[in-house]
């Protein structure tokens, strides 16, 4: 069976594990306190690293705007 990147990350949203890019360094954060078989998405995240790199834009690039300064 082939790697679908897009689907995997669709299915990673629906299981509330949240997914971003700094550089080369992929990033996830849950949004629920336990997800099941939390083991078989940290294998897939590392197998298929290099071909879901691509698809995330690189947030440490994005300028950080202070809120301060807005009013």
């Amino acid at each position: 069976m082939r790697f679908d990147a897009i689907y995997f990350i669709d299915l990673c949203k629906q299981s509330g594990l949240f997914l971003s890019r700094r550089g080369s360094v992929l990033y996830y954060e849950f949004k629920h306190d336990d997800i099941e078989d939390m083991e078989v998405f940290i294998t897939a995240l590392r197998l298929h690293k290099t071909e879901l790199l691509p698809l995330f834009p690189d947030v440490r690039n994005f300028k950080q705007l202070d809120i301060l300064y807005l009013f």
